[in-house]
């Protein structure tokens, strides 16, 4: 997935990818959009600085990692249908002053 650099909106959307990988040369990617795929994981997001909305939808997810900090421009995250199971991973988020827009409903918080 090595893609063009000067890239903004990039929808990757039901296409059954299983790992986000090869987005380093997308440093001015600011919408992202990885819903309804395989992916089980939230990385190889640290060089989109730029990134404000991220859709991660749909996915296999299971818990948000504390990396997701180093995206402070985000302010739409969406994290709806994945497995997310601890509340506690909702706390990762704090460092993210800019984010407004939380969607994480059909999860098995507890």
């Amino acid at each position: 997935m090595h893609l063009v650099s000067n890239l903004r909106v990039l929808n990757l959307s039901y296409n059954a990818i299983e790992k986000i990988e090869g987005l380093d040369m997308c440093q001015w990617l600011t919408e992202l959009n990885l819903a309804e795929n395989l992916i089980e994981k939230i990385e190889g997001l640290d060089a989109l600085g730029a990134l404000e909305r991220l859709n991660l939808s749909g996915n296999l997810i299971s818990y948000i990692p504390e990396e997701i900090k180093n995206n402070g421009a985000l302010s739409s995250l969406r994290l709806s249908r994945n497995r997310i199971e601890a509340v506690d991973d909702l706390l990762r988020l704090k460092p993210l002053k800019r984010l407004r827009k939380l969607r994480i409903e059909d999860n098995t918080l507890t």
